[in-house]
């Protein structure tokens, strides 16, 4: 099945982060979506609840890892995947799996504070590019810097935050 869908849920098991193949990072976590619907006093109610084991790999699984917690509300957007499978028992049973692209807490009720990797250190400003002055047309792509020489801020959350283990597939 290669579906896509975007849940919030609060994470019932601590992510596991444990390595895979050739040196890639795989995480794990459970995540439970509860339906929420108002009772006959007005009250809203968890109504359902579907439960998801998220899946996570390379860079994404990392920080998932070092960044969410049992208990915290988080956004998971991935692909569904569903399997059937027997058990000791003779039963069967159904896994639910997300196989994440983004995941992230939910700020709706919480606030996240976050900051770069350790190994993340910020770059020195890239050189505008100039064209050579025997040049009769005058560069336009180029944006120069306001002020060259300012050290670049700190990223928040860094541009390599995500690899291509997490990218989707479509």
């Amino acid at each position: 099945m290669t579906d896509l869908l975007t849940i919030t849920g609060a994470i019932g098991t601590d992510p596991e982060l444990r390595t895979v193949g050739q040196n890639l990072q795989r995480m794990t976590m459970r995540v439970a979506s509860s339906e929420r619907k108002r009772d006959s006093d007005g009250n809203w109610r968890n109504a359902h609840t579907n439960w998801y084991t998220v899946t996570a790999f390379g860079k994404l699984a990392e920080n998932a890892h070092a960044s969410l917690r049992k208990g915290q509300r988080v956004l998971v957007a991935g692909k569904l995947r569903v399997q059937q499978f027997d058990r000791e028992d003779g039963t069967s049973g159904t896994r639910v799996e997300i196989l994440a692209n983004n995941l992230g807490p939910d700020l709706v009720n919480q606030v996240a504070s976050s900051a770069p990797p350790a190994n993340n250190t910020p770059a020195s400003a890239p050189e505008p590019s100039r064209m050579p002055e025997s040049a009769h047309l005058q560069d336009t792509t180029a944006m120069p810097l306001s002020n060259p020489s300012d050290q670049p801020e700190t990223i928040s959350f860094p541009a390599d935050i995500r690899d291509a283990a997490c990218e989707p597939a479509f």
